[in-house]
């Protein structure tokens, strides 16, 4: 097994990556999706859709140092948290830049 391999079982990431698959290969889908892993691991996590069109929505979830505080998640549409949602669409894609495309070696389409 090599490392990648390793730490996508090692940190639960594994079943998130599947699933995506499974989704991405599903007749009809008309989805499109792309993955990125980073060479670092962010203090958060963000899940962007349609960022572009005026129903987009991005998922936030800020990561704590302390588990027993709690982590802070929260949903942001561009007509209701203008400033916010574009603060964290041009974190979403400047940290995109770091990433390396998912590809055949990692279970996806190449």
């Amino acid at each position: 097994m090599e490392a990648g391999e390793a730490a996508l079982r090692q940190t639960g990431l594994r079943p998130s990556i599947d699933l995506l698959r499974e989704l991405m290969e599903r007749p009809g889908a008309g989805v499109r999706v792309e993955v990125r892993f980073l060479p670092f691991v962010p203090a958060f996590g963000l899940v962007v859709l349609d960022p572009r069109r005026p129903g987009g929505i991005i998922h936030v979830d800020i990561s704590s140092h302390s588990p027993a505080s709690g982590d802070a998640v929260f949903t942001l549409r561009p007509d209701r948290d203008g400033p916010w949602f574009g603060h964290f669409h041009a974190e979403f894609e400047r940290v995109g830049e770091y990433g390396r495309p998912a590809g055949p070696s990692d279970g996806f389409p190449g």
